[in-house]
């Protein structure tokens, strides 16, 4: 077949736009695509072996039989594409985004495939050997009639679904989000293992025996429904003791845990104060010290990496907290504070909080059953309650209610109650909520709220809470 557009790909060029072509039964081997946008197009029995794939945006195109065997593919956008008996081995594949795609019966042996995303994407019947999967990450995708084994490393599966899917259960120790989930069945040393605490317990044993301990906290995170706060912190610790004993850190295992603490916060499965006792956790490695050690000297830019991408989401986490609190009015003292508990919690909140801020809270009663709590609140103590409250990822939503107290020099005194919303801009110095949002940071990160269920301050524990106001109204 001589076209055109055929003429056009025997040589290395730039394709600019490129839509509803046709590409059938031709040679394509060694082609340079770069800087392009390809739409509507079908690439079909055609061989691109060896081609260069880079820098281009591909949507809603087929790939059907094409040979694709050690094609460099790299920085691409695929959407709304299929790829049917499509030959990836021995490709490389890095920095691809792939979005509402399918992969039908594709090779994948031989693959080095890194740092992409995969979104909506549909995979049937994959079985990569002998490849490296690293630092890609999965949302929303479906796999079906697929095997995982080997070098399946560093990866994050968010919301996706399972239909006879086999994966060696080493693969646990490495991956966030697939422990005890239907529709995988896991081999365990090459024998089938059903999924539970049986499975977690050889792992994690396997995990001390081989001395991977930021392994056993992974191994922890697949099988656990929220995360400690507590586990989080032993990653780092994990790593201090590693870095002590000189045991070797792989690169691509640190940026991994950079990526997972970033996603385990804006998905809101750890609190936003881990993450500054994260930062705080990693003061204590001593980075700066790395002459006469080999493990600190090649992981000390990859831990500045983790140290500095916890410390900017912390920082864009106490901007938008500092206009949350720029809302309410310091001026206004609340009456009293209602808090609705399932449970009571194991620490005392006024107890707590006075320890920075002194007799700012006072219980004034409390009611059994589940187990209501009323609070007296002085000045900034409803401001340091909501810093509280977001530090810990709690999202309940606050009522406020007025209560109207009418006067008459006549007449006996009238309340009037009812609920409002009350969004009144506070003239409070920005300097005053920082040093508010750090003072409460000092008080969480010195307590032993941190724990898996975080003392009973958890949106599961916390029912309502309602704050009410005196205003006074003279006729």
């Amino acid at each position: 077949m001589n076209s055109p557009a055929l003429s056009i790909l025997t040589q290395d060029v730039n394709f600019k736009d490129i839509k509803g072509s046709t590409f059938k039964d031709c040679n394509m081997h060694h082609v340079s695509i770069n800087n392009s946008f390809i739409t509507d197009c079908l690439f079909e029995n055609a061989n691109m072996n060896h081609c260069d794939l880079l820098s281009t945006k591909i949507f809603s195109s087929t790939f059907n039989n094409v040979d694709l065997d050690g094609a460099d593919i790299f920085s691409m956008f695929f959407s709304n594409c299929k790829f049917i008996n499509t030959d990836f081995s021995a490709a490389g594949i890095e920095d691809i985004t792939f979005s509402d795609c399918i992969f039908e019966e594709c090779d994948f042996n031989g693959v080095g495939l890194k740092n992409c995303q995969f979104k909506n994407c549909i995979f049937r019947k994959i079985k990569p050997d002998s490849s490296t999967f690293s630092l890609n990450r999965f949302e929303k995708c479906t796999f079906s009639d697929c095997i995982f084994k080997g070098s399946f490393v560093y990866q994050i599966f968010q919301y996706c679904q399972f239909d006879k899917v086999i994966i060696d259960s080493n693969i646990l120790k490495y991956n966030y989000g697939l422990g005890n989930l239907l529709g995988i069945t896991y081999l365990y040393k090459a024998k089938e293992m059903l999924n539970g605490d049986m499975l977690k317990q050889n792992l994690l044993a396997d995990c001390v025996e081989q001395k991977l301990f930021i392994n056993a906290v992974l191994v922890d995170y697949n099988f656990s429904h929220e995360i400690n706060p507590k586990l989080a912190v032993k990653t780092i610790e994990a790593i201090n003791i590693m870095i002590k004993k000189e045991l070797l850190l792989r690169a691509d295992e640190l940026t991994f845990l950079k990526n997972l603490f970033h996603h385990l916060f804006i998905n809101n499965l750890i609190a936003p104060i881990v993450l500054y006792r994260l930062f705080e956790e990693l003061k204590k490695i001593d980075i700066g010290d790395c002459h006469n050690n080999i493990v600190l000297n090649k992981s000390r830019e990859t831990l500045y990496i983790i140290s500095n991408s916890l410390y900017f989401d912390f920082c864009d986490f106490c901007e938008q907290l500092k206009k949350t609190i720029g809302q309410t009015n310091s001026d206004i003292v609340p009456v009293n504070i209602k808090i609705h508990y399932n449970e009571e919690p194991k620490i005392p909140l006024d107890l707590m909080l006075n320890q920075y801020f002194p007799n700012t809270f006072r219980r004034i009663s409390t009611e059994e059953g589940s187990f209501l709590e009323y609070l007296e609140v002085g000045q900034y103590g409803l401001e340091i309650l909501n810093i509280f409250l977001q530090l810990l990822g709690i999202t309940i939503p606050i009522i406020y209610s007025e209560i109207k107290e009418k006067h008459k020099k006549s007449q006996p005194q009238t309340v009037i109650r009812k609920n409002v919303e009350i969004n009144v801009i506070s003239s409070q110095a920005d300097k005053n909520v920082s040093e508010l949002i750090q003072n409460t940071c000092q008080l969480i990160n010195s307590s032993d709220i941190l724990v898996d269920d975080q003392q009973g301050y958890n949106n599961t524990n916390i029912q309502e809470i309602e704050v009410q106001y005196h205003i006074n109204i003279q006729a």
